[in-house]
């Protein structure tokens, strides 16, 4: 019960919640990125417009603006990486009338 109450704390917060089977040891030196848990092909993990928002330098190299107004006028509040990027792409690419 007292880790429900601490992901529901983490949410109200805005803190993205990692699903506990994707967090890897950081005390094992053997891990690396191949033996990192993948996902199967359209089972990408949905994150959140804000948390996308967030991530908009590291993640698409533009503002933060760019992907919060790129995924409203889509009528997204979600998407995956890859549906984010395309998004966004799409919306810098678009035609000013």
């Amino acid at each position: 019960m007292a880790k429900n109450n601490k992901d529901n704390d983490a949410a109200e917060n805005g803190a993205a919640v990692i699903p506990q089977e994707e967090v890897q040891s950081v005390g094992n030196a053997t891990t690396d990125a191949k033996s990192a848990p993948a996902h199967a092909a359209g089972d990408e993990p949905e994150y959140s417009a804000a948390d996308l928002a967030s991530a908009a330098r590291a993640r698409f190299g533009v503002p933060p603006e760019v992907v919060h107004t790129a995924l409203k006028v889509e009528g997204k509040d979600k998407a995956t990486l890859s549906e984010a990027k395309r998004i966004v792409k799409a919306f810098l690419e678009r035609k000013v009338k």
